[in-house]
């Protein structure tokens, strides 16, 4: 699997790949909004992150969430709902401010307290998600929270192999473009 830009595209498409579908990229400055908020992710969090992270997504990445943890500790949040865990939000720093992903969910309602939470602890700072554009609720989510989006690229995959059956619907924002 790869993300490729719109100039890319073709040639990819010449060696085999083909669409799965668009991810958009969506930035704007973090701020306060009104509402309940999700809550900073502590160490006794991770084990039911990581299992929820290979329920939704399909596929074992804890490495990739493992280190992101270590590096940006303070860039991982949790929601709750009676017990349950609904959702996490991982973050870290760049160069021109933070990109938020991934961002899993089993709800809209916990998608948008963890992006709450978010953007209030980074309040003032350049935020940057990559969505794909077959999750309307995180693009709703992102323009709402006056994100805009910037650009897209295409998500293709090769051949004949069959794309992540990843849970579309919780995949709010993708861990980054070159690992989905």
């Amino acid at each position: 699997m790869l993300d490729g830009t719109d100039a890319g595209r073709p040639l990819y498409e010449s060696l085999g790949f083909r669409t799965v579908c668009k991810v958009e990229r969506w930035e704007g400055k973090a701020s306060t909004y009104l509402g309940a908020r999700a809550r900073p992710m502590r160490s006794e969090d991770v084990p039911a992150v990581l299992e929820l992270d290979k329920t939704l997504f399909r596929i074992q990445r804890s490495h990739i969430l493992l280190r992101l943890l270590e590096e940006f500790p303070n860039l991982a949040w949790v929601d709750y709902h009676r017990g349950r865990l609904e959702g996490y939000l991982l973050g870290r720093q760049t160069k021109t401010g933070v990109y938020l992903g991934p961002w899993m969910s089993w709800s809209e309602a916990a998608a948008e307290r963890l992006l709450r939470i978010a953007l209030e602890q980074l309040q003032g700072q350049p935020v940057t998600m990559n969505i794909p554009d077959t999750n309307g609720r995180g693009l709703i989510l992102a323009a709402n929270h006056n994100l805009r989006r910037t650009r897209q690229v295409t998500r293709m995959i090769y051949g004949s192999a069959s794309p992540l059956s990843s849970d579309l619907l919780s995949e709010m924002s993708v861990a980054s473009l070159a690992t989905g």
